[in-house]
């Protein structure tokens, strides 16, 4: 999540009109770390929405869940908030 918000754009439109939202994401880590089946729970603003996708589709890979010292596929739901008072 730090790598999210570290590389988040907020909108110009949003920023311009004072919006703030969160948009809740879920995916699946795969057990080599890739981002499969993302998708938004919680939809805010369709700039907002648009945001989110682009910065999850585009992290890097991810730590995999582990079973029995194994890694395996997990499912992650985060929340991507837009803040104005964070200085993005």
């Amino acid at each position: 999540s730090t790598w999210v918000s570290e590389r988040l754009r907020y909108p110009v439109k949003a920023r311009e009109s004072h919006m703030e939202g969160t948009v809740l994401m879920h995916f699946k880590i795969d057990p080599k770390g890739k981002l499969t089946d993302i998708q938004i729970l919680e939809h805010s603003d369709p700039v907002f929405d648009a945001e989110a996708l682009r910065i999850i589709k585009s992290s890097p890979a991810w730590t995999p869940g582990y079973k029995d010292g194994h890694p395996v596929e997990c499912s992650y739901t985060l929340p991507v908030i837009f803040n104005l008072s964070d200085p993005r």
